[in-house]
């Protein structure tokens, strides 16, 4: 309401990898309010709400929401970055490609991940550690 020509951005991902990528991030010592992280329950359930809260938004504001997928991103980068940027607007510029060689600084916990170019060996991820999960199906009320 506060910006009534934005549009938004909405990365989708399978909640047990955004569970597991968080708690795998050592969150609770660097003051961002994300000490939830740390407890595969309490996150499951922050992302409940999260998913909750983003259907909301969907059905109540007349704005755009881009719903990106992070498993088809990865998979088709260029076809999905295309479809980003004409949704936003903006111009092509071929160097989107390759953001991993920019030499700004990364201000993110993901800083190792945005010196790299994109790869899929995250996806699905959890099943590695699907015997250890059962606390976040509990938070996601599975």
């Amino acid at each position: 309401m506060i910006f009534p020509n934005a549009t938004i951005i909405h990365l989708e991902r399978d909640a047990r990898d955004v569970a597991l990528s968080n708690y795998f991030t050592n969150f609770r010592h660097k003051r961002t309010g994300m000490a939830y992280s740390c407890d595969l329950e309490h996150t499951g359930r922050m992302i409940k709400d999260h998913d909750r809260l983003m259907e909301h938004w969907e059905k109540v504001l007349p704005l755009q929401i881009f719903n990106l997928s992070y498993e088809d991103f990865v998979e088709n980068q260029e076809q999905i970055s295309r479809q980003l940027i004409d949704f936003i607007g903006g111009d092509w510029d071929d160097n989107m490609l390759e953001f991993h060689k920019t030499k700004r600084p990364v201000k993110t916990a993901s800083v190792m991940q945005v010196r790299k170019p994109i790869y899929t060996s995250s996806k699905q991820r959890w099943r590695r550690y699907e015997e250890f999960i059962a606390p976040l199906y509990e938070g996601l009320g599975q």
